[in-house]
């Protein structure tokens, strides 16, 4: 499949088609070679599935890792879809990419609503990307973003909000088992559908306000994050299915505090 790439590569369109006389000494110098994209949206599909073909897997990228949030009709909680589109037409209606505020006097995340165009996918067509991906040699990865940028989560769920009174949560909190109950469905629909060796469970910028949620005002937030990244990872551990993060809550440094 590779050697094709790189025949393809080598194709010079002019008034005819001529491939240099070469010889091709070629390996993968990184093991992991990946590229990080929103779920398309419908009217998008034929131009996601040319940029899979004619970029990914001509450049040969091997692993996708592509955000789903509500974006594909859930079928255990439809609510969310609903909330999702609500979500979205008050972002992008009032012109934002974040949410209206601040509220507590902090800024939130990115909101993330242009996945799937705004809009949401039926589980066939998913399916069909999904099978698109693999059979250029693609690994794909579903993100599920958890504990931060879950705004997709809790549109309709807003009593698991970490921060009370925010309009649109983005955190859910930690402390609440009911947080994971919900997680867990949507994790399980997307895992029944796609079958993934991998999930991305998001896991970045971290900026909430600490000590307002009544359940974890008493508890340290770094070990919060922790206990959080352990649940996920060992229910999906049980699954047989790995766990990646973004890893910039991990890098205290980069956010001015020095090593801790």
């Amino acid at each position: 499949f590779y050697g094709l790439q790189s025949l393809r590569q080598l194709i010079a369109r002019g008034q005819d088609l001529r491939i240099a006389g070469i010889r091709v000494r070629d390996w993968p110098d990184k093991p992991f070679r990946g590229i990080k994209l929103y779920l398309p949206g419908r009217a998008n599909i034929p131009f996601f599935k040319r940029f899979v073909r004619d970029f990914m897997a001509l450049y040969k990228y091997n692993t996708l890792i592509m955000e789903m949030n509500a974006s594909m009709r859930l079928d255990r909680h439809p609510e969310l879809n609903e909330g999702w589109l609500d979500f979205v037409r008050d972002t992008n209606y009032s012109r934002r990419n974040y949410p209206p505020g601040p509220i507590h006097d902090v800024e939130q995340n990115s909101s993330h609503q242009d996945t799937a165009d705004g809009g949401f996918l039926e589980k066939d067509e998913v399916a069909n990307l999904a099978r698109w991906v693999r059979r250029h040699h693609i690994e794909l990865v579903p993100e599920l973003p958890s504990f931060t940028h879950s705004y997709y989560l809790l549109t309709r769920h807003k009593e698991l909000s970490e921060v009370p009174g925010q309009k649109w949560p983005d955190t859910y909190c930690p402390s609440n088992p009911k947080s994971y109950e919900l997680l867990f469905d949507v994790y399980d629909e997307y895992i029944d559908l796609l079958k993934p060796a991998m999930i991305h469970a998001g896991h970045d910028e971290l900026f909430m306000p600490v000590g307002l949620c009544p359940r974890c005002k008493n508890k340290d937030i770094g070990e919060r994050y922790g206990e959080d990244v352990r649940k996920i990872h060992d229910y999906l551990e049980g699954k047989g299915i790995r766990m990646a993060i973004w890893g910039d809550m991990l890098l205290q440094e980069v956010r001015g505090k020095g090593l801790q």
